[in-house]
């Protein structure tokens, strides 16, 4: 799910590799996957540009496309090791001054991390600082200003420890980024990460992280202290099969797929309420 002008957009991605999206002045829509080359798309998701947002996606074979001008072209793997596979699939735009180029990050069944721009392909992350001994279980990038009108973006990782690292991009090396507030006996099922934007001030990051126990947590990039969200409004009961997370102008919103298939979306001070699903299985056919 992402902001559009204000207005909010939800992609959805069936079993059967159908795909959708919605707004709320529309409905729902159909994506332009069946354009795609056979097989199963693995991970869906949006980067931003200038221009507009653009769909890029993994296939089941690990190859990578990107949706710009009506058309499907594919991302090189150059650079990347053979055979491999990817566990988890980060795109995000890197804003310049008067462009926003694609970056993605990749973690890799190999416990290796990965990073493509338009500029370098694919390079290698460094891993300093992670215990050898562990394993990353997710992965997240995240922007924290540097500065006073600096952006910049960075990467949060999960281990299998429970604990949490955030990689100093100057130094290139990981550091502890806390989470003594979590609960020890759950493990992070999913991360993420947006800027919040104040009328006062200036924006902070700030991290979502969904839990085993089925609980929804964020802290602040710069306090690092995590909170529990107030999950009033869900059935009782839900189970969370995915969780996005995204800012629309002043107000965060935390978009969740429940495992009956229905999805709700967060606003401060409001709970969860649910999505309109109306002409959703009618986009599938069109």
């Amino acid at each position: 799910a992402y902001s559009w002008f204000g207005g909010t957009r939800v992609l959805v991605l069936t079993e059967n590799n159908n795909s959708s999206y919605y707004t709320s002045d529309e409905g729902w829509k159909p994506l332009p996957v069946a354009e795609l080359p056979v097989g199963k798309i693995k991970f869906l998701d949006v980067y931003h540009t200038m221009d507009g947002s653009k769909l890029v996606v993994v296939m089941d074979d690990n190859t990578i496309w990107k949706y710009v001008h009506d058309e499907w072209s594919q991302l090189t793997s150059q650079g990347l090791p053979e055979n491999f596979s990817i566990k988890e699939f980060k795109p995000f735009s890197k804003v310049k001054m008067y462009s926003a180029e694609l970056q993605i990050a990749l973690l890799l069944e190999d416990n290796t991390l990965w990073l493509y721009s338009e500029e370098n392909e694919w390079e290698s992350l460094s891993k300093s600082g992670i215990p050898e001994s562990t394993r990353i279980t997710k992965l997240a990038t995240y922007q924290k200003m540097k500065g006073m009108m600096k952006v910049v973006s960075t990467f949060l990782v999960s281990l299998d420890d429970n604990s949490m690292m955030s990689y100093d991009l100057k130094k290139e090396k990981w550091n502890d980024f806390g989470g003594e507030q979590l609960p020890k006996a759950a493990t992070v099922t999913s991360l993420h990460s947006y800027l919040k934007y104040n009328l006062m001030g200036s924006p902070e990051g700030r991290i979502i992280a969904s839990l085993s126990d089925q609980s929804i947590w964020w802290c602040t990039e710069n306090e690092r202290y995590w909170q529990k969200l107030d999950k009033s409004g869900l059935p009782e009961n839900a189970n969370i099969k995915s969780i996005k997370v995204y800012m629309k102008v002043l107000s965060a919103r935390v978009i969740v797929l429940l495992d009956d298939n229905s999805i709700w979306w967060y606003a401060d001070g409001e709970g969860f309420s649910k999505v309109d699903m109306t002409g959703f299985s009618d986009s599938l056919k069109e």
